[in-house]
């Protein structure tokens, strides 16, 4: 619409989990853009398509924790090398 009128209106900080690289934890500082509308007044983040809405972990990651749990090994033990929870684990398995 031509009336409704976005502005920049500061950023956001994420701190997104990746997979590990040389057996470090890695993760990505991201500032995402928000925007105000004039005519809602309402805001909004700019999205990405390395994670879900509303999530810090990659999509990666959850295949990662996906493949691992085909194999007989504890919940604890997947989290430990992925560096995450392990709730996060048994989200991505169930």
């Amino acid at each position: 619409n031509k009336t409704v009128k976005l502005i920049k209106h500061g950023t956001k900080l994420s701190r997104i989990t990746l997979p590990k690289t040389n057996n470090l934890p890695t993760y990505l500082f991201l500032k995402k853009q928000r925007f105000l509308c004039k005519g809602c007044k309402t805001t909004f983040i700019a999205s990405t398509s390395m994670v879900k809405r509303n999530c810090f972990i990659s999509k990666r990651i959850i295949q990662t924790l996906a493949a691992e749990g085909q194999f007989i090994t504890s919940e604890k033990d997947i989290a430990f090398r992925q560096s995450v929870s392990t709730t996060t684990v048994n989200r991505a398995l169930h």
